[in-house]
């Protein structure tokens, strides 16, 4: 029975040891690791964008959605660039095999392969275009016709039950009343 103790320890200790060295390969390769992981695991969802600040490299997950590459600055600011199918091939590259993107922060653009900043459209604003793809994600959508159809089936399965329980008080207030006249009370 002593050897389930040693077992546990050793397995602590080992899970420690591994825990210890990701978190040290992530602090040393930037954050780079938890990212690709992030990546790898999305199965072709996202795609790791290479961010060039002005001091630094850094990485972040992307997703092309409806046309534009949406991501995150290091600063939590979102912000979406504009990428056609047509860009694919030319911007986006293979590397450990996952789908690699570079982006200059300051100017917001996508960088090819020999770092030559890219505008798609002439005077991009990079912050109008947020705030339209903002007001976009931000609106009503209106209710598919399965949401319907569950929606008005619930309502009357509700009125139904709701039916029967008012026939079934109904019919024991009858047969009292009935019981009442007819001389035999329980």
């Amino acid at each position: 029975m002593s050897a389930l103790p040693e077992i546990l320890r050793w397995t602590v200790a080992f899970a420690g040891v591994i825990l210890l060295l990701f978190v040290s390969l992530n602090i040393m390769t930037k954050g780079f690791l938890i990212q690709y992981l992030r990546v790898k695991a999305s199965q072709g969802k996202f795609i790791l964008a290479r961010i060039h600040s002005v001091t630094d490299t850094y990485y972040r997950p992307a997703k092309i959605v409806e046309g534009f590459l949406q991501t995150k600055t290091r600063h939590k600011e979102e912000f979406s660039l504009p990428i056609s199918d047509s860009d694919y091939s030319g911007y986006i590259y293979r590397e450990l095999g996952i789908s690699v993107i570079e982006i200059d922060e300051q100017a917001k653009k996508l960088l090819n392969f020999d770092f030559k900043g890219v505008s798609f459209i002439e005077n991009f604003d990079a912050g109008r275009t947020q705030s339209l793809l903002m007001r976009i994600k931000n609106r009503p959508q209106p209710m598919n016709k399965n949401t319907t159809i569950i929606l008005v089936g619930l309502f009357m399965i509700v009125i139904i039950v709701a039916f029967i329980a008012f026939k079934v008080i109904k019919l024991e207030e009858s047969i009292i009343a009935l019981g009442t006249l007819s001389g035999n009370i329980r």
